[in-house]
């Protein structure tokens, strides 16, 4: 079983984005996506580095209840993202779309990250 602790000190470091899927289907990703990277740090927040040179920062947050991380922009936010499925190399993001009539297909996307060396 692995606890909080050992699932936060898994997710703060860094990781590069390896591919997206939708629907079990692999997505032909522009090469560019493929430098993003999200850091994360252990005061609760991440920074995501685009490969257009934009930086966007956020808060997450661990949910017991619901066994994964919640990312927001903000303290008050809405949740814009979460990580179901973390490993010692990987973790499996969905991003989490707010408005009701696109949410099914956009519901089936996932982004696979993998740690960086």
């Amino acid at each position: 079983m692995t606890t909080e602790y050992d699932l936060v000190n898994l997710l703060c470091q860094e990781w590069q984005l390896s591919h997206g899927e939708v629907g079990g289907l692999r997505v032909q990703s522009v090469e560019d996506a493929l430098k993003d990277r999200f850091v994360f740090y252990h005061n609760k927040t991440y920074t995501l580095l685009k490969s257009d040179s934009t930086v966007i920062r956020g808060i997450w947050k661990y949910n017991k209840l619901r066994k994964r991380f919640e990312m927001r922009l903000k303290e008050a936010g809405q949740i814009q993202a979460v990580i179901e499925e973390i490993g010692p190399d990987r973790f499996t993001l969905l991003p989490v779309l707010q408005s009701e009539p696109s949410r099914n297909v956009f519901n089936r996307f996932r982004y696979y990250y993998i740690r960086r060396r």
